[in-house]
């Protein structure tokens, strides 16, 4: 499934979402803004879920964004005021709760971002309380270059969470970041070796 929600026996009271569509660079379809926002509600309905990490599957991007082929068709259908597939519908239907912009998780959430984070993939993580990052993550609201407004929360939290002129800088130029330069400016917690990324997203959890 291009979206896996677990429970790691290991870890009890923490729920793993892992974003697994590495062909395709983590990238958000319809059906998997359904799953995602589905797997947002189950972790926020269960009690016992006291924590959860999001991740991405691979070891190149985090998430990026929407898949662009198959939302924008669709979304333009839409607009033209006709019949798309129902699962489609329901996909765009979901985005901003999948996006975690229109949906409180009521629960911490700590990003372990294995690599590029760009677009919505950035939106995730911002929805983050603590983010641990890998050195080669590149951070960026890449849909700023084609003249897209950034669906998710980006800017209302981006300003409130680091600093002004920094916040901006990635709103206005689309251009990415380096890790280095995320943690500089208190984008991210932490940067770890790969290999160390999940257990030190689950030290944060427990």
């Amino acid at each position: 499934m291009p979206i896996r929600l677990e429970r790691p026996d290991a870890h009890p009271h923490v729920a793993l979402l892992t974003i697994d569509r590495p062909e395709r660079a983590n990238a958000l379809n319809p059906s998997m803004l359904r799953a995602l926002a589905d797997g947002w509600r189950e972790i926020a309905s269960d009690d016992a879920i006291r924590c959860a990490v999001l991740t991405g599957a691979g070891e190149r991007v985090f998430c990026s964004g929407m898949d662009m082929r198959e939302t924008i068709p669709v979304s333009q259908a839409l607009a033209r005021g006709e019949r798309i597939d129902p699962e489609a519908f329901e996909g765009l239907r979901n985005v901003s709760t999948a996006l975690l912009a229109g949906f409180d998780l009521g629960k911490p959430l700590v990003a372990a971002i294995n690599g590029h984070a760009r677009a919505g993939g950035f939106d995730l993580m911002l929805a983050a309380e603590l983010r641990v990052a890998v050195p080669h993550a590149t951070f960026a609201l890449e849909e700023v270059a084609i003249g897209l407004y950034p669906t998710g929360n980006a800017t209302v939290l981006l300003p409130r969470q680091i600093g002004w002129v920094n916040a901006h800088e990635l709103l206005l130029t689309a251009k990415p970041i380096a890790a280095e330069r995320a943690l500089e400016i208190g984008l991210v917690n932490r940067i770890v070796p790969a290999e160390s990324l999940l257990d030190a997203a689950f030290e944060y959890a427990d």
